[in-house]
């Protein structure tokens, strides 16, 4: 049945039947009101349509932003003749049924008039636009406050796999040393034996979000990390929708909200990845920005001649590169170098793929120029597009140059790491797939949670072929439906560049199950240095929530022919049957089941019908909201309505499944826990320094909380001596405990480590050992030294020698001017610290010092003159100083070139750049005052 409109409201009988009353004919005045305001109101629309026919437009209109209405005096409603007839409410029970069928749908009509009457009375407020634009930020503001909010304090903190074991304590460390001992922790001696810390990204204190631990709390400020990445990400979504791709403001509002909350972003809290829900923030803002770089000046004229003048970029184009500057800044300050490195290529894709649809359009228009006119001269355009592509491809470099030197002091420190690390000549393939993307489970972009997960007490354990299942791709039927929408109803080619792109990002997560992933390994540069290829994967999640973002907007303004309504009604009713049938069938298998007695292969079979049923409904109601939406006129109260319905479903769908991943636990348990272990207490006391621990849980490092060393970790980036070494002899055996001084042991079983070691307590299963075999000096006075003159030799010989000599590298002693053999040199400690250490040496010649501390470049050594003493490698990873003869004082610090060198590039290029926006800022205030002053013809 046709939906009743205000003129298809049936004539009301003559006044004295008893179908008439007050209420009818004042809805009836109503409407006219409202018809005559709806008649004035598209008579401007069309002034105004046909004003900017003849200018050019820069954006599209937008759907979801009701213009104001004209301001005329309102329509006075008619009096009512004050007859008892007319005036006196009739019984309920004597109004006729055809005035009843006909009073129902004016109702109806009334209402939803009425509601968009007032809607429009409220946006056309003068101060509508002011509070409208700070909503948005308040909502992306309050949204994470929502979802996190009781983490905000001492009783909860935010639970996740890595930030259980990783993030959390490396924030805490890093930050105790910071604001307790002032001091930068560009190295930490206490995980594997010494490693980079910045350099490594095991901190990202640059970022601005880490401005929160100057003040606030720990835990309150390691939770509004959090808060400020769901903040970042659903706002600057909201700026690529609006702003960039001209959605309307409720779709860009909804898709904000959607990728706040989407599973590929949300879900990442559960497995710990703030640096990454940080990075990935940025990914609109980068791409948006790219589009404004290459993006064309509408409107222009075409070229006259080929000229450098006319193709350099305009102010937009300038403002376009500093936000992508910014953007990849951000992420590189995150830490997270492979979300920076897949975004680049990403807009790298997109600006090849705008620049060369520019030229073809530029090409055709030319030849379509040549085929119309009697002459062959025609206007330079191709040559001229394509100068000026390349140098918005130029600008597009010089964008992300700058970025890199925004973050410099991040990112040069981790250049330099990058080349001394485990990964410096890239990981193997086997190491980069091992974590691929099953292709079974793709369907959980619709499917939430298809094969169970790995989140504590879930019902469903995971049982898939990914390892474990701690986050989620789900978007949901709606979603995904919608960005079919968008794909099929948005004009232009940027939405086959998103389709293009997501699914190549999608093969690409899939990793060793396709062929795309090991050419890219083999040929791309740079891609053989990251593993999990999931990670790529994000492309497809930003990519999907951008078509169906498209796709909401579509459903605000597109209207559908009758015979193509047909085919949409037949199509869409195709599948809402399919999906009916495929739910009813699933829903009857289980019927009956008792899984209190099930086997767990029935359990699974049940689990397997339930997420079917879960499905079918979605598709069913999106099936349904869709055929709604498009069967009711574009600009509608019920079209606005029915689209309203169909995002806020979308959005419930898609939080309830990523509130799943979102978990908090008690604080002071957890508390507890790092601090008031036995094992540090019996070691408190301790004469050590350094102190080191075997410990025999290799991924645990709260050690470091506590001033012990450990020779393992959980950090992926590591000093490539190191991991070398470990290699050779094993962190466990006796000659490795030589080499770093590891004095202590810690077991959770009553079975000692291999060699001499002493009990020092048992703690239930847990025991504390201490070494009772030969003494084991942090500096080795009298050291033999011996050159090897092949490098491969050092594999087989260091397992033989380490406990009797040194190895050098070739040529090392020539150029340290020291001589093979025993050293007269001996020294003694006289004070140790994370960044610098101080001993006191004596001997009758120059000679070595090997250290139990590893070796990397920025390690300084000086003499009591402050003359720089050389610094070389030993047994591969130690680190040895060269002495001069005699009784003296050595200082070694911790100050790497490439810390310094970044952090001089990032104020230099911050610096730059503020003093270009106070001068333009400057120059436009001039230029204001010159305009005030002119006197006006």
């Amino acid at each position: 049945m046709k939906p009743t409109e205000p003129d298809d409201i049936p004539p009301t009988p003559p006044l004295g039947t008893k179908a008439v009353s007050l209420p009818n004919e004042k809805a009836r005045a109503f409407d006219r009101a409202v018809a005559e305001q709806a008649e004035a109101h598209a008579a401007q629309l069309a002034a105004q349509t046909a004003a900017e026919k003849k200018a050019p437009r820069a954006a599209p209109a937008s759907a979801d932003k009701p213009s104001a209405p004209p301001k005329q005096s309102r329509t006075p409603r008619p009096a009512t003749p004050a007859s008892p007839q007319a005036t006196a409410m009739p019984p309920t029970s004597g109004i006729p049924a055809a005035s009843s069928a006909a009073i129902a749908p004016a109702a109806t009509s009334l209402f939803f008039d009425s509601l968009t009457a007032h809607a429009t009375k409220l946006l056309a407020h003068p101060a509508a636009p002011r509070v409208k634009a700070a909503l948005v930020p308040l909502w992306f503001l309050l949204l994470p406050l929502l979802l996190f909010g009781r983490a905000l304090g001492d009783n909860w903190f935010l639970f996740g796999t890595d930030t259980y074991s990783h993030d959390y304590i490396m924030h805490l460390y890093g930050w105790d040393s910071i604001l307790n001992a002032g001091r930068l922790p560009l190295w930490c001696p206490y995980l594997f034996c010494g490693t980079p810390f910045i350099a490594s990204f095991a901190l990202c204190p640059f970022y601005p979000s880490q401005l929160f631990y100057f003040l606030f709390p720990h835990n309150t400020a390691f939770t509004l990390q959090y808060v400020a990445a769901v903040w970042a990400a659903g706002g600057l979504f909201w700026w690529w929708l609006r702003r960039n791709l001209h959605c309307g403001a409720a779709t860009a509002f909804w898709g904000g909200t959607a990728m706040a909350l989407s599973g590929h972003f949300l879900t990442l809290t559960y497995a710990g990845h703030l640096q990454k829900m940080m990075a990935l923030a940025w990914v609109p803002l980068a791409l948006g920005a790219t589009r404004i770089i290459i993006r064309r000046r509408p409107g222009a004229p075409p070229p006259t001649r080929v000229s450098w003048r006319d193709a350099l970029p305009p102010p937009h184009a300038r403002r376009g590169a500093l936000l992508l500057a910014v953007a990849i800044a951000m992420q590189f300050l995150a830490s997270h170098t492979q979300i920076a490195y897949a975004t680049i290529i990403l807009c790298a894709a997109y600006t090849a793929a705008a620049a060369g649809a520019q030229v073809w359009d530029a090409r055709r228009r030319r030849m379509a120029m040549i085929a119309s006119s009697s002459t062959t001269t025609t206007p330079p355009i191709a040559h001229q597009t394509l100068l000026r592509a390349s140098i918005r491809g130029v600008l597009f470099v010089a964008a992300l140059t700058l970025g890199f030197f925004f973050a410099g002091m991040q990112m040069f420190p981790g250049m330099e790491m990058s080349g001394i690390s485990n990964r410096a000549d890239g990981v193997s393939f086997t190491e980069a797939v091992e974590t691929s993307y099953p292709p079974g489970e793709i369907a959980e972009y619709i499917v939430p949670r298809m094969r169970g997960d790995s989140v504590r007490g879930s019902a469903v354990p995971y049982y898939g072929a990914w390892g474990e299942r701690i986050v989620s791709d789900y978007l949901g039927a709606l979603i995904v439906a919608l960005a079919v929408v968008g794909l099929v109803l948005r004009r232009g080619r940027m939405k086959w560049f998103l389709a293009a792109a997501g699914l190549v990002a999608l093969i690409i997560g899939l990793g060793q199950f396709t062929p795309l992933y090991k050419v890219l390994f083999a040929l791309v540069p740079g891609f053989n240095r990251f593993r999990s290829p999931g990670t790529f994967m994000f492309i497809t999640n930003f990519c999907v929530l951008t078509l169906a973002a498209l796709g909401m907007d579509e459903l605000g303004r597109a209207a559908v022919r009758a015979d193509r309504r047909r085919l949409l009604a037949a199509s869409l009713g195709g599948v809402a049957a399919i999906a009916l049938l495929v739910g009813a069938w699933a829903t009857y298998e289980n019927l009956g089941v008792d899984l209190t007695i099930a086997t767990r292969a029935e359990f699974l079979l049940h689990h397997h019908y339930a997420i079917i049923v879960r499905s079918a409904l979605e598709i069913l109601l999106a099936a349904i909201l869709i055929l709604a939406v498009f069967s009711t006129p574009v600009g509608s109260s019920r079209r606005r309505i029915t689209r309203a319905a169909l995002g806020g479903l979308s959005i419930v769908l898609l939080a309830s499944a990523s509130l799943h991943f979102i978990r908090l636990e008690p604080l002071s348990g957890y508390r507890q826990f790092l601090e008031n272990q036995a094992l540090y207490s019996t070691l408190k006391d301790a004469p050590e320094r350094p102190l080191r621990l075997l410990e025999e849980r290799g991924l645990k490092i709260d050690a470091i909380l506590h001033e012990v060393g450990v020779p393992t970790g959980y950090h992926p980036i590591v000093l490539g001596r190191y991991e070398r070494l470990t290699a050779m002899l094993g962190s466990t055996s006796p000659a490795f405990g030589n080499l770093y001084d590891i004095t202590y042991a810690h077991t959770y079983t009553s079975q000692s480590p291999a060699g001499t070691w002493e009990k020092l307590g048992q703690y239930g299963p847990e025991a504390v050992w201490k070494w009772a075999g030969e003494p084991r000096p942090w500096a080795r006075s009298n050291a033999k030294i011996l050159e090897v003159q092949d490098p491969d030799l050092i594999p087989s010989l260091l397992p033989q020698l380490a406990a009797e000599a040194y190895l050098a590298e070739p040529g090392a002693l020539k150029a340290a001017d020291v001589e093979a053999g025993a050293q007269s040199q001996a020294a003694r400690l006289e004070s140790w610290a994370p960044s610098r250490i101080v001993m006191k040496h004596v001997g009758d010649k120059r000679g070595i010092i090997p250290l139990a501390e590893n070796f990397a470049p920025g390690w300084l050594a000086t003499d009591a003159r402050g003359n720089r003493l050389p610094v070389l490698p030993l047994n591969v990873a130690l680190r040895g100083v060269v002495v001069p003869a005699g009784l003296g004082t050595v200082t070694l610090t911790y100050d790497p070139f490439s810390f310094r060198l970044g952090a001089f590039l990032s104020y230099l290029a911050v610096t730059l750049v503020l003093a270009r926006a106070l001068h333009l800022a400057k120059r436009r205030r001039r230029i204001m005052l010159i305009s005030r002053e002119t006197p006006q013809p």
